[in-house]
């Protein structure tokens, strides 16, 4: 899981693109049953990035750009597929786990509130919702652990040297980290790596981008067993 920010421009030179693609091929070799999925930031282009999305899936690799919007007579207003960012994941063909991919998005693409409507609330009703449509399909089992991906500052952490990076508005912690059913939280934006709770976690990016990121780059494995976490 890639949360975002795979560039740091929304403009990225040919050699960081062939670099990103050669790296997604190599890992897709690996093994047979890896699936990895991955989300823009707030530094991408989505439609560049989802632009290949449909060769991406020949490599097991599923890129998520931006959200499908559409507009919902019913409700006169707009409304967006779900299923799109409710992704299965896979071992003999058998669904294990269920990862909500959701990739950078604007504090105006979040679905107003009528009560409250700010952007921590915005935040944390999406991802109830989504959770909530999720649990509603057939092919999802109570045993299913869900992950979930997002792109967003949350206060009260380590942002290192970079105070102002992405100059995104907050998300309340506490909102994060009380919500039930998501086993464990895979975080972008932020790239200094650090729990913000015990399962919600900033992997941080995998190797320095600027001179001031003087501290250990990784990558973060997590092993999830009736909805226990590691």
């Amino acid at each position: 899981m890639i949360s975002g920010d795979v560039f740091h421009s929304a403009t990225p030179t040919i050699q960081a693109q062939k670099l990103y693609y050669h790296s997604l091929i190599e890992f897709s070799r690996l093994d047979p049953d890896l699936q990895i999925i991955v989300t823009a930031g707030n530094h991408d282009s989505p439609s560049r990035l989802e632009a290949p999305r449909e060769l991406w899936s020949a490599f097991n690799v599923t890129v998520i750009g931006n959200l499908d919007f559409y507009k919902d007579d019913k409700k006169h207003e707009l409304s967006y597929d779900a299923s799109k960012i409710q992704i299965p994941i896979k071992r003999n063909d058998r669904i294990i786990a269920w990862v909500l991919a959701v990739p950078f998005l604007n504090a105006g693409n979040y679905p107003s509130l009528e009560v409250d409507d700010n952007y921590s609330n915005r935040v944390f009703s999406f991802y109830t919702d989504l959770k909530e449509n999720l649990k509603s399909n057939l092919q999802y089992i109570d045993n299913h652990p869900i992950i979930a991906m997002g792109h967003f500052m949350l206060n009260g952490i380590n942002n290192n040297a970079n105070i102002l990076i992405g100059g995104l508005e907050s998300v309340d912690s506490n909102d994060i980290s009380i919500m039930q059913d998501i086993d464990y939280w895979a975080l972008g934006h932020v790239h200094h790596p650090q729990f913000v709770a015990n399962n919600v976690r900033y992997s941080g990016s995998p190797f320095a981008l600027t001179f001031n990121e003087i501290y250990q780059h990784s990558v973060t494995v997590v092993e999830i067993e009736s909805h226990n976490v590691e």
